[in-house]
């Protein structure tokens, strides 16, 4: 995939990723044209959290919610900040509660339950761009560590 696809669909995803990118745009293609698995690294990344269907049914914001998770933890594991650590913690217990919340939401009468769906979705999705926005920062800064090391060894 080149990296001007990758920006066109990331740009979709929302206002925090794009400001992302309109911030590192320019080093995250330096390092994609130094390293292209960069590239697919971070495409397997948007579409398992974004490139999901855009639907609020109970299954698919569950499989969301668990890519998330991942992710999240992912995250957690390589925060260098208490920043990074604490959003990473704030964003697992939102998923986990929204995880918790889908067996309950799917008992409510049909008006209800959309209308919670909804809800749930648009929270889902603030989370989603957030978490997208912060792997893309971790990569750009891995790359940039792996890219430096290669510069002092040579």
């Amino acid at each position: 995939m080149k990296i001007s696809s990758l920006f066109k669909a990331i740009l979709k995803t929302g206002p925090v990723v794009a400001g992302v990118l309109l911030k590192y745009g320019p080093q995250l293609k330096e390092l994609a044209q130094k390293n292209p698995r960069l590239v697919e690294k971070i495409h397997g990344v948007y579409t398992k959290i974004a490139g999901t269907a855009p639907s609020r049914s109970s299954a698919q914001m569950a499989l969301k919610i668990v890519a998330l998770k991942e992710q999240v933890t992912y995250l957690y594991a390589n925060a260098t900040t208490p920043k990074e650590l604490e959003d990473a913690k704030k964003w697992r217990e939102e998923l986990d509660m929204l995880e918790r919340a889908i067996p309950v939401v799917d008992t409510m009468r049909y008006s209800k339950k959309k209308m919670e769906q909804r809800a749930m979705y648009r929270r889902l999705n603030k989370i989603s761009d957030a978490v997208l926005a912060a792997t893309l920062v971790e990569y750009i800064e891995d790359a940039e560590i792996v890219d430096d090391e290669k510069r002092e060894n040579a």
